[in-house]
């Protein structure tokens, strides 16, 4: 019998930057945000959906999903800087 070998992909940067201290602090950071921004947040940035998915998925018009998305971003960015962590641009 033959096996077969599986392949496991390497993570990709946001996953990879996502597992250390940083990470930690990301994820908590995500999770303090309100419920309508953080599920913007997690479905365009973790699960990659486009702003017309996102939209649609939160059954909101498309301005609304991207400001959002936005707002949960700057969010996430003014607590990572008041902890300390430098974001990037």
């Amino acid at each position: 019998m033959r096996k077969t070998l599986r392949l496991i992909p390497w993570p990709d940067p946001l996953h990879a930057a996502l597992s250390g201290e940083e990470g930690r602090q990301v994820r908590a950071a995500v999770r303090l945000l309100p419920a309508p921004l953080r599920q913007a947040v997690v479905l365009r940035v973790l699960e990659e959906l486009s702003f017309r998915e996102l939209a649609a998925a939160l059954g909101v018009p498309l301005q609304t999903a991207a400001s959002r998305v936005r707002r949960g971003l700057v969010q996430v960015r003014e607590r990572l800087e008041r902890s300390g962590i430098g974001v990037d641009q």
